[in-house]
């Protein structure tokens, strides 16, 4: 019963932090990396995709920052359904990312 009232507090404190907008199922049609950019650019170190048309109303883009501990395995994942003609679910924070345009990434499912 302890075990259960715990992740119950934690599961309510991670989720209170932030909100989650599921951008809904989106093919993958581009992906792209990019390094450190010494124009000032806000895409500087992310890997971003564009989910124009998903149902994140108002956001066209969604990344990560290539220190994120996620960065590898969600380039892997997307590299692995754009190569395959896959569709997956985007899942994003809710707070205002580089741009108020693009959302930070929380996770993707290949469904």
């Amino acid at each position: 019963m302890k075990k259960i009232i715990l992740l119950s507090l934690l599961s309510f404190a991670s989720a209170s932090a932030y909100a989650l907008i599921n951008c809904g199922v989106i093919p993958v049609k581009e992906i792209a990396v990019e390094a450190n950019r010494e124009n000032g650019s806000v895409w500087s170190n992310t890997m971003h995709i564009n989910i124009k048309g998903s149902a994140c109303s108002g956001v066209s883009h969604a990344y990560l920052k290539n220190d994120n501990p996620a960065y590898n395995s969600t380039l892997s994942l997307l590299m692995s359904a754009h190569a395959g003609g896959k569709s997956v679910r985007v899942v994003v924070k809710s707070a205002p990312g580089i741009s108020s345009y693009a959302r930070e990434i929380d996770y993707i499912v290949m469904p």
